[in-house]
């Protein structure tokens, strides 16, 4: 989880060279990637109960 915010700025950084037919689905991996490392930060900083997850996608 805490890999998941660099990956989406790797996407990020990358997203204008690649074919504008893969930026939607890029864009919203970026965000789903981008508010799973945002629950994450605040589960092991602020909350009560912290255990590690793993995060899994399935692009199809």
């Amino acid at each position: 989880m805490d890999r998941a915010k660099p990956a989406a700025d790797a996407y990020g950084d990358v997203l204008a060279r690649m074919a504008p037919d893969f930026w939607v689905d890029v864009q919203e991996l970026m965000e789903k990637l981008e508010f799973e490392h945002e629950q994450w930060w605040y589960s092991k900083h602020r909350a009560d109960g912290y255990t590690q997850d793993t995060l899994f996608f399935s692009l199809t």
